[in-house]
């Protein structure tokens, strides 16, 4: 992001829905010219199925806390990473939504392990 920022490198799209707060100037995929074109990386923290909802919310809470510390933002920001928390409920909607779209995805490119 500090090329484009710089102006050593151009950038030429975001592939998430909205422009990067840090790159108001490059446009999203959408904006570009590609509409059908997104693409949102994300990380996600993952327990046992069989871990307690009051330690899930713990665990969630304790992230949420990390995420909103101003270093944690800054180097986020300085790599070019939008943070978004979600809770375990919009994470799983989030799953819901992902997986199925990159089965079909997958299944489509014949992609196998090896």
């Amino acid at each position: 992001m500090q090329h484009v920022q710089s102006g050593k490198l151009k950038g030429l799209a975001v592939t998430g829905k909205t422009r990067h707060p840090s790159m108001p100037n490059v446009p999203t995929t959408a904006e570009a010219g590609l509409p059908s074109f997104q693409l949102e990386s994300w990380v996600a923290l993952y327990a046992p199925a069989a871990t307690p909802a009051p330690v899930i919310l713990k665990l969630s809470e304790a992230v949420k806390k990390s995420l909103e510390q101003a270093e944690v933002k800054q180097r986020a920001d300085t790599a070019g990473v939008e943070v978004r928390y979600l809770n375990p409920q919009q994470m799983d909607a989030l799953l819901k939504k992902e997986l199925p779209y990159w089965n079909k995805v997958i299944k489509a490119a014949n992609i196998k392990l090896d």
